[in-house]
C-alpha cells in the first residue's frame, strides 16, 4: 500500500491572501470526533521563496545551482541496524531521483550489534564485502559516523553529530531511523514546501503508523498537544487531531523531531545542540522555539509522506549520567526563561550564541501564538488550528541572537563537509528585496559572525578558541591533540640526544654514571691492580 502512487495531491502554488477550506477532526477520549469543516487564512506577507534554478527533473540543468534540488537525509540510530537498513532502503528505492539523495548516518553499536549498513547493502541484492566496510548501490551517497553504544549521550547530542556529514545540499530531512515513506516522497516533499510559499517553511509532523490498517496519506496528523515532565520541561505530547482536504501546508506551533523538511539555512540558523546530553523530552518544543524566534515557521505538510513504526526497539540504551543532565536541565530552563531553574541574565543567555533565542521574534508572540506558557509551564489554548501568522522585521538577520556582548559564548558548530553553501544560500535563485535581505547582517551581529555569513571555517589562521577546543566534537580538538603530540615527539628526540649515542648509556646531569657502571670500573680497577702487582713480583 505504501508503494501506490495515485496517492499525491497535485500541489501548485496559490495566490497571495486567499481562505483555503479544510476538515478537522480530533480525538475525543478513546475515540474520533466527527469531521468538521473550517477554514484557514493564508496571508501574503510570507517571505516568498527564492527562485531556483534548477535541479529536479524537468528543470534546466544547465542553470543549476549548487545544491539545488538535492535532499540531505539525517538518520540516527541506537542499536536499531535492521529497521535503520530497511528506512535507507526505502528512501532509496522509493524516491523518484535516488540520484540528488544523500543520507549522513550516525551508528551508536555494541560490539555484535547488526551494522546498518551492512544489512542495507543485503537488502540491495549484494553481498557485502568481508571484513570491509559495506560496498553497495548507493554507499557512495551515505556519509557514515560510529560511536559506541557506550558513549550515547542522547538523541538530541547524537542528532548534533550529525551536522558534520552535511555538504552542499539544498534541502534537510530528519526521519527516525525506523520509517517508512511513500513512493516519489522527494518530489512531494518539494512540491508541497514550494506550495506553503514561504522561504523559510519547515514541514513537520509526527508521522502516522506505517501499519497497513492505519495508512491514509490524505488524513493529516497535527502535532500540537504538549505535555509537562516532572522537571516542568516541554515534551511533545500524543497527535490530538488531524486534517484534510488541504491544498497547501498548514500552518501549527509544534515540531516534531520524528520527521522534518526544511532549506538546509535553517539547520545553520538554529543548529542541534550538542551540550544537552541525557534528555529527550524537550527536544521538539526547544528547538521549535529558537527557529520560531529566528523567523521560521512550521506547517503540517499537506499530504502525510513520512510513516513510522511505533513497534520494537525503542532505543532507551543510552546514559543518563546525573551531573551532565541536570546542567542540560538547567540549560533548557535558562533557554525558554522557565522558573525556577533557570537563569534570565542577559550575560548566561548571550553565551548560549547559535543555541539560543534569535531576534526576529520574542519570547511572549510565540507564548500568544501558541497557546503555550512555558514561563508558567502551563497551556491556556489546545486550538490546533487558527493560528495567524506573526510577522517580523526582515532587516533583522535570522541569525542574530537577541543578546549580545558574551563573555564566553560557546562555541559555534562547524560544517566541515558544507563548503560552497551557507546562509547566504537563501537569496541564490534571486526573489523577492525581503528574502536578498535575509544575507544582510545588521551592524549589532560584527561581535559574533563574519560580515559575509558562515563560511566554511579554517584553521590555518584561527586563534585556540575559533578552532572550538572546548566542543566535545574530536575533529575540532585535533589541533590541540597535534600540539600534544608534537611536543612529545620532541621530548623524546631531546631525551635520545641527551641520554642514548650509539647504543651506550652517557653520563646524566645528576653526576656520576649509574650503579652499575661504577660497579664494573671499581672491579676494572681492582683487576688492573692486581696485575700490576703480578708483575713487579715477576
Amino acid at each position: 500500500i505504501l508503494s501506490q502512487k495515485n496517492c499525491h495531491s497535485e500541489l501548485s502554488r496559490l495566490p497571495r491572501r486567499f481562505t483555503m477550506p479544510l476538515e478537522i477532526r480530533e480525538l475525543n477520549g478513546s475515540g474520533w470526533t466527527e469531521w468538521m469543516s473550517t477554514s484557514i487564512e493564508v496571508p501574503d506577507d510570507y517571505p516568498e521563496p527564492a527562485a531556483r534554478l534548477g535541479g529536479r527533473s524537468g528543470d534546466d540543468k544547465i542553470r543549476v545551482t549548487p545544491g539545488a534540488g538535492k535532499i540531505f537525509v539525517q538518520i540516527s540510530h541506537l542499536k536499531d541496524g535492521k529497521r535503520c537498513a530497511e528506512t535507507l532502503h526505502a528512501l532509496f528505492t522509493k524516491a523518484s531521483q535516488p540520484e540528488l539523495v544523500t543520507v549522513g548516518l550516525l551508528e551508536q553499536n555494541s560490539s555484535g550489534d547488526l551494522p546498518c549498513l551492512k544489512h542495507f547493502c543485503i537488502l540491495m541484492g549484494e553481498k557485502p564485502n568481508v571484513g570491509k566496510e559495506p560496498v553497495c548501490k548507493h554507499t557512495d551517497q551515505i556519509h557514515f559516523m560510529g560511536v559506541f553504544a557506550t558513549s550515547a549521550k542522547g538523541p538530541i547530542w547524537a542528532r548534533s553529530m550529525i551536522r558534520k556529514l552535511m555538504g552542499d545540499e539544498e534541502f534537510c530531512m530528519q526521519v527516525d531511523s525506523h520509517s517508512d515513506v511513500l513512493t516519489g516522497w522527494d518530489d512531494s516533499l518539494v512540491r508541497q514546501w514550494e506550495a506553503s510559499g514561504n522561504e523559510n517553511a519547515i514541514l513537520s509532523h509526527s508521522p502516522p503508523p506505517a501499519s497497513h490498517e492505519a495508512f491514509n496519506p490524505t488524513n493529516v496528523p497535527l502535532t500540537c498537544n504538549l505535555g509537562w515532565t516532572e522537571e516542568n520541561l516541554p515534551s511533545n505530547g500524543e497527535d490530538g487531531a488531524e486534517h484534510r482536504g488541504s491544498s497547501v501546508p498548514v500552518l501549527v506551533h509544534m515540531w516534531s523531531p520524528r520527521f522534518s523538511f526544511q532549506k538546509c539555512h535553517a539547520d545553520r540558523a538554529a543548529p542541534y545542540d550538542p551540550f544537552l546530553v541525557g534528555v529527550s523530552a524537550p527536544e521538539g518544543f526547544t528547538r521549535y522555539t529558537r527557529w520560531f524566534t529566528r523567523g521560521y515557521d512550521v506547517y503540517s505538510p499537506a499530504e502525510s509522506v513520512v510513516f513510522h513504526k511505533y513497534d520494537g526497539n525503542q532505543q532507551q540504551g543510552w546514559s543518563r549520567p546525573a551531573v551532565p543532565r541536570e546542567e542540560s536541565v538547567r540549560r533548557i530552563k535558562t533557554l525558554l526563561q522557565i522558573q525556577p531553574g533557570g537563569d534570565a541574565s542577559e550575560d548566561v543567555q548571550a553565551n548560549l550564541g547559535a543555541y539560543g533565542l534569535g531576534r526576529r521574534r520574542t519570547l511572549d508572540q510565540l507564548i500568544k501564538f501558541s497557546g503555550i506558557d512555558m514561563r508558567r509551564h502551563k497551556t491556556f489554548d489546545e486550538k490546533c488550528l487558527e493560528k495567524k501568522w506573526v510577522p517580523y522585521d526582515p532587516s533583522i538577520s535570522l541569525m542574530e541572537p537577541l543578546y549580545g556582548n558574551p563573555s564566553d559564548r560557546d562555541p559555534e558548530p562547524e560544517y566541515w563537509r558544507r563548503k560552497e553553501l551557507g546562509i547566504s544560500e537563501v537569496i541564490t535563485g534571486g526573489g523577492r528585496d525581503v528574502v536578498t535581505n535575509l544575507s544582510v547582517f545588521s551592524k549589532s551581529l560584527k561581535n559574533f559572525l563574519p560580515a559575509k555569513g558562515l563560511p566554511r571555517p579554517s584553521l590555518k589562521h584561527a586563534t585556540p578558541r575559533a578552532r572550538g577546543i572546548r566542543t566535545q566534537d574530536l575533529k575540532d580538538n585535533l589541533p590541540f591533540v597535534e600540539g600534544l603530540v608534537i611536543i612529545w615527539v620532541l621530548g623524546l628526540l631531546c631525551w635520545s640526544i641527551m641520554f642514548v649515542r650509539n647504543g651506550k648509556v652517557q653520563r646524566g646531569s645528576g653526576g656520576g654514571p649509574p650503579r652499575s657502571a661504577r660497579k664494573f670500573r671499581k672491579q676494572d680497577r681492582a683487576s688492573k691492580v692486581e696485575e700490576s702487582i703480578s708483575g713487579k713480583n715477576a
